[in-house]
């Protein structure tokens, strides 16, 4: 929670032209208050993913910052001792679970046939050399990629009408 809150300040002391959302432990009104929003940036953890419906063209751009590995606990702890090193640990349970998580997170953005969005991955491990490249591009719908944030605007521009701009 804390990078998101850090992020969300820098964001609103640049005073962008935007309705600004920080989803908080606790906050249950920050949903709502994004569905009923023009055009906000709602600014949310990985249990933004679970459980939470926002149906049309509401959301728009996902950005991921990093991979959404399960963090340890003491099942995991267990789990992780089943196996004789972290290398199988890793491609039998944490790989498989990331991209559980991974497709949920992408479901929130694409729900439809209709649904139009962006989903940027910012964790260089899901980059053409990171080491889970593949892994994060076959759990991806197929579409275009982007490659600057020139084809991003581009792309939106294509899709969405003239008042998700304004």
């Amino acid at each position: 929670y804390k990078p998101v809150r850090l992020i969300f300040q820098q964001v609103k002391e640049m005073q962008v032209n935007r309705q600004l959302i920080a989803m908080n432990r606790g906050r249950n009104t920050a949903i709502d208050e994004f569905k009923n929003s023009q055009n906000a940036v709602l600014f949310a953890t990985g249990s933004m993913w679970e459980g939470v419906n926002i149906p049309g063209d509401v959301l728009s751009h996902l950005i991921i910052v990093k991979l959404p590995f399960p963090i340890p606990d003491p099942i995991s702890d267990y789990e992780k001792s089943l196996y004789q090193d972290m290398n199988e640990y890793l491609k039998s349970v944490l790989i498989p679970k990331m991209l559980i998580k991974l497709r949920q997170g992408i479901g929130r953005l694409i729900r439809s046939e209709t649904d139009t969005g962006v989903i940027s991955i910012l964790d260089v491990r899901a980059g053409d050399a990171g080491r889970y490249h593949q892994e994060v591009l076959h759990v991806l719908p197929e579409c275009r990629r982007a490659e600057r944030i020139e084809d991003i605007r581009t792309f939106l521009k294509e899709k969405k009408d003239n008042s998700y701009f304004e």
